[in-house]
């Protein structure tokens, strides 16, 4: 890799580590057991909120036995342009 792009990724991570860790503590705070629907709508909607600040389109899917899913997607998309997907869970 590039020796420009990682001291770029370096600086960027060193930049933002303290609101990076400030939302890790949110989430672990509000982590949930796994059977607790509610706490699981929870912690989807505190990353709802984050990722909408990041101009994402967000959409929540409840479930009617699990804690349901999340969907982003970049409200703003050049044609072509390549996209991740990420799939986890929270509890």
């Amino acid at each position: 890799m590039d020796k420009k792009i990682v001291s770029n990724i370096v600086d960027y991570f060193n930049q933002e580590s303290s609101c990076m860790m400030q939302l890790l503590r949110i989430l672990v705070e509000n982590e949930s057991p796994s059977r607790d629907l509610f706490l699981q709508s929870k912690i989807l909607e505190i990353i709802k909120s984050e990722l909408e600040e990041n101009d994402y389109y967000v959409f929540i899917k409840p479930g009617n036995s699990t804690g349901g899913f999340l969907y982003a997607r970049p409200l703003k998309k050049k044609k072509h342009q390549k996209i991740q997907l990420i799939i986890g869970h929270c509890d």
